[in-house]
């Protein structure tokens, strides 16, 4: 028997969207661990008609999933780096880069255009700022700021 990885590509738990073939999204969906398809209406109560159609819709190639992307940065860290942004000018902001420097540490550098860049404070490695990649290069927008 084929596992739910398998036929859909995803795992059990996994949160993705459905994206059909009339134009319909069903955001958050996911598989439990019974291997049933979990669809939420608006009103964020499951819908068991949106769980058929849909599971009959992925199955006959009518529907696609569509898998979400986790957030980089959770809601503390993007409330600080959105008021940073907005102090410093969002037009001015070139980058943002979690930077791991020696002794366990790490710390947020900004790059600011014609100013060279702005370090932060330290912080222990693997604390603060877990979904961003050290030594990457993110804009404004892919950390959703």
């Amino acid at each position: 028997m084929k596992t739910v990885k398998e036929i859909f590509g995803v795992e059990i738990g996994e949160k993705f969207d459905i994206k059909s073939n009339n134009g319909l999204i069903y955001r958050n969906c996911y598989f439990n661990k019974n291997k049933e398809l979990s669809v939420t209406r608006n009103d964020g109560e499951r819908s068991l008609f949106l769980e058929l159609y849909s599971l009959a819709d992925l199955v006959s190639g009518k529907a696609e999933i569509i898998k979400i992307k986790p957030e980089i940065l959770d809601k503390k860290e993007k409330e600080f780096l959105s008021f940073i942004a907005n102090h410093l000018g969002r037009d001015k902001i070139e980058s943002i880069v979690k930077v791991s420097s020696v002794k366990d540490k790490e710390f947020i550098r900004i790059k600011v255009r014609g100013v060279d860049f702005a370090n932060f404070p330290n912080f222990p490695k693997g604390t603060m700022y877990k979904g961003m990649e050290a030594h990457h290069r993110y804009t404004l927008k892919e950390l959703g700021i």
